[in-house]
């Protein structure tokens, strides 16, 4: 319900939603059921502007899937958790989920999702020209 409700643009009915779901599935200790509410928790957040919030939920997000040996679902939170970084101006943490990311794509055969080229795109740009690029992609977002 909190994936509909995001949809809608009804975020505090989302993150209502999400938190209820997540505690019924930690309580049933399904660690699958709790890492995809975590998950659309920290993308809710990122859609909020909400970046710290949700940095926290998709790093919780990234180690539970872990835990339960979903290798998509720890992509798919290491992508989001890439964006959060970049929207906090954390670039260093951003190129190591990123490179953790792009190794986990490559060890399953997979190409690195649209996300993780672009997040790779960006950090390679700074660190070949700082202030340039920094300036540019800020007028962007």
């Amino acid at each position: 319900l909190g994936d509909i409700h995001v949809e809608q643009g009804m975020y505090a009915e989302a993150e209502e939603y999400y938190r209820h779901a997540q505690a019924i599935f930690s309580s049933m200790e399904d660690g699958h059921g709790e890492a995809r509410e975590l998950l659309g928790l920290g993308v809710l957040y990122g859609r909020q502007g909400r970046h710290g919030d949700a940095e926290e939920c998709l790093a919780q997000a990234r180690v539970a899937y872990a835990m339960v040996a979903d290798e998509d679902g720890e992509a798919e939170a290491l992508d989001n958790l890439m964006v959060a970084y970049v929207k906090q101006r954390k670039f260093g943490d951003a190129k190591v989920v990123c490179m953790e990311a792009c190794e986990m794509y490559a060890q399953r055969g997979q190409p690195m999702s649209k996300m993780c080229v672009n997040t790779w795109e960006l950090l390679q740009g700074l660190e070949e020209h700082p202030l340039s690029s920094l300036l540019a992609r800020l007028s962007m977002a």
